[in-house]
This record gives structure tokens, sequence and C-alpha cells, in this order.
């Protein structure tokens, strides 16, 4: 069978987008790093990579990069080479760890239960801008923020609830024409329904009689 969407919930959706704002620090300098290379803009592709992958890719071309430029300045002397490089040690360990901040990054939520947003989620636009694009919406929401049936064996005991419900709430509205007050509505069936030894439930007719005449017996003793 296909699957049924039974509930969305798109204000979960909306606060887990809302953790974007917290990982704009680490964004933000993982892209400064990257752009240190000067290898290339930092694109979607780029982050997407990187996060999947891990530095090295990004590392090997930005030392490929080095190496094609000594090579166009006419180094060969390989102590010379290899101090050039050294010199840039700083901006790969920069890189590596400001990746290594995303991927490690965590929001801070109001409930502990509630799932964060990941980097799995979070698009580059063609302006190097961080943003949840709308394919990345749709995934949050399907990952998330929807319920649905998915079998048979499923809708079967969904139908059996729904149809519980309906006759609960059908049932309230009876209890309630009877002056009987109610403060707790599942506490309402208590006095119609009694359960058995093997934990099912059966009818109480002394406990019907006694809810529809309650009105009735009410405003005798007014009297």
């Amino acid at each position: 069978m296909k699957r049924i969407l039974i509930k969305e919930n798109n204000n979960l959706q909306l606060d887990i987008t809302r953790d974007l704002d917290q990982f704009t620090p680490v964004l933000s300098a993982l892209k400064t790093s990257y752009e240190a290379f000067e290898i290339g803009p930092f694109t979607h592709e780029v982050f997407k990579y990187a996060i999947l992958a891990g530095p090295d890719k990004h590392v090997q071309n930005y030392l490929a990069s080095l190496n094609d430029q000594l090579d166009k300045l006419q180094i060969t002397n390989s102590i010379i080479r290899e101090n050039s490089l050294k010199n840039h040690e700083l901006v790969i360990e920069n890189f590596k760890k400001a990746l290594s901040d995303v991927i490690k990054f965590r929001p801070e939520t109001y409930a502990t239960s509630r799932p964060k947003l990941t980097t799995k989620f979070i698009s580059v636009n063609g302006n190097g801008l961080f943003f949840i694009s709308k394919e990345d919406n749709e995934n949050i929401l399907e990952t998330y923020c929807r319920i649905y049936i998915e079998n048979e064996e499923e809708k079967r005991i969904f139908d059996c609830i729904e149809n519980l419900k309906n006759s609960f709430n059908q049932f309230l509205e009876f209890h309630g024409e009877t002056g009987l007050q109610n403060a707790n509505s599942f506490l309402t069936i208590a006095g119609v329904l009694k359960e058995t030894n093997d934990r099912r439930l059966e009818f109480s007719a002394e406990g019907f009689k006694s809810m529809v005449t309650y009105k009735s017996r009410l405003d005798e003793f007014n009297k």
C-alpha cells in the first residue's frame, strides 16, 4: 500500500531550521579558512565534499597549487621548496580545525529530545552564503516532522483508534448533557465500563443508569 501521511509538524521544522543561526560562526570560519587556500570559490560542492570526505582532497589541491606556483617561479631547490610549503602549514591546520568544529557542532535546544539541524540539511548558494534550500526543508520534514501509516496492519490499528476516538467524543457529548462534571475525560467512562478479570472491558448497566438519571435525581434533590 502507499504510505499515508497522518501528521506534519511544521512548528518542529521551523525550530530545526532556526538552528542555522547557531551554526553561523563555525560555518563562517570554515569558509574563511578555505578561501585562504586561494584555490577557488567556496561552493556547495566544496562544502559537501569536505563534510563527507574530510579535508584531504582540498588540502591536496592547495599543496598542488603551491607546487605549481613554485614551478612557475622556477624554484627547483628541494630545501627551498620544502621550507616554502612548511610556511603554509598553519593555513592547512586552520582549515582542518574549522572543518572539525563544523562536523562536531551541535546546536543548543530548549528540549534535549528535539531533533537538531545538521550539516546534511545546510547548503551553500551561488554567493557562497549558507542557507537551507527548498530540498533541505523537504528532507527535514521527511526525516523528522512527518508521521506515516506504513502498512496494512498500521492502517487497521489506525482505523480502530479513529473509530474509538469518534465514539468517545460522542459519548462525552452525552455525558455533558447529564449534568455530571468532567474533570478528566478518560475518567468519565469509569462508571459505565468495568474491567474484567482478563483485562477487557464490559458494559456496566448500573453505571449507565446512574449516569443517565443523574440530572433528574439532582433536580429532585434540589426541590
